[in-house]
C-alpha cells in the first residue's frame, strides 16, 4: 500500500516531474522535498544519510519519505491507528498533520490525494 500512496503523493506534489522545483518554498523533486524534511529523517536515523539534493532522485525521494513515514505515521506516533490520508496530512504538513484543525487547504489536498489514490 505504501507504494500506491507514494505514486499518489508524487502525482499529487509535482505531477510526476522529477525536476519539479517550487522556490519559494525550497521545495525539490518529485515529492517536493524541503530541506526540513531532509533534517527530520536523518534526526530520526541518528546519522547525517540524507543530502537536501538527495530529493532530485526519485528513488532516494522514496526512501526518505517511507523512513519518515515509518516513524511519523504510525500507530505509537499518532496515538490511533494511522488511516490513508494521514500519510498525506504528514506529508504535507508535517508530523502534527493528522491532528491539527482541518482548514479548508488541507480538505482539498486530502480530496485529492484520494482520487489519486482511487485512479491509481
Amino acid at each position: 500500500m505504501l507504494d500506491k500512496i507514494l505514486a499518489a503523493l508524487i502525482m499529487l506534489e509535482s505531477g510526476g516531474d522529477i525536476n519539479a522545483y517550487k522556490s519559494d518554498e525550497g521545495a525539490i523533486g518529485c515529492l517536493q522535498i524541503r530541506r526540513i524534511m531532509v533534517h527530520d529523517i536523518n534526526l530520526i536515523l541518528g546519522v547525517r544519510k540524507y543530502r537536501h539534493s538527495d530529493a532530485w532522485d526519485e528513488g532516494m525521494s522514496k526512501d526518505m519519505a517511507r523512513i519518515y513515514f515509518g516513524k511519523r505515521v504510525t500507530k505509537k506516533a499518532l496515538k490511533r491507528e494511522p488511516i490513508v490520508e494521514d500519510y498525506a496530512l504528514a506529508w504535507r504538513w508535517g508530523p502534527k498533520g493528522p491532528s491539527m484543525k482541518r482548514t479548508e487547504a488541507m480538505d482539498d489536498y486530502v480530496t485529492r490525494f484520494k482520487a489519486l489514490m482511487e485512479a491509481k
